[in-house]
């Protein structure tokens, strides 16, 4: 008899327990910590309307290639970013750009579809992939510099992080 009442208290002691930790309210969820702007997210981003093409890549007079010319803290003006950038962060001399921006995937994945074709870079071999809420893209220009372009969408958030990565072949 005994046994069954350690048994009978053991069991409702567990349930209590399991009920409390299920139940709204009974833990509080941490707040999610929002990183301060940068320097570089405080500026704006450059528009694709202030982005021209000019001359990088042309050949000056020594018969060397420019470099591609740079936008705002070592952008190159080839790299299209969505307005309304945020977190915006510029690395590797401009070879690694990340950053997100209020958007769904498809307004994404259309906008870098129409400005990479503008600024010149022509679609390879790979073609472009799009799962779900992810997508990447690949890219060529004329000088054979290579860029990809990962995209991946918070619905929570309501944005999209992309990440661009330009490989410089000069």
């Amino acid at each position: 008899m005994r046994s069954n009442f350690h048994i009978l208290w053991g069991t409702l002691l567990f349930v209590a327990l399991v009920v409390a930790a299920c139940s709204p309210g009974a833990a509080s969820t941490p707040e999610l910590e929002v990183e301060a702007p940068t320097a570089a997210a405080e500026q704006p981003p450059p528009t694709t309307a202030d982005q021209e093409t000019g001359d990088a890549g042309e050949t000056g007079e020594t018969g060397e290639t420019d470099p591609p010319a740079t936008g705002p803290e070592g952008l190159r003006e080839d790299v299209p970013i969505m307005e309304g950038a945020r977190q915006l962060q510029i690395r590797g001399g401009g070879g690694n750009v990340t950053y997100e921006v209020d958007a769904d995937i498809e307004t994404a994945v259309e906008f870098y579809m129409e400005e990479l074709a503008r600024l010149g870079w022509e679609q390879t071999n790979s073609p472009d992939a799009a799962v779900g809420s992810m997508a990447t893209m690949l890219r060529e220009n004329a000088e054979g510099d290579r860029i990809t372009i990962n995209m991946q969408a918070n619905q929570l958030g309501g944005f999209v992080r992309i990440s661009i990565s330009v490989v410089d072949v000069n």
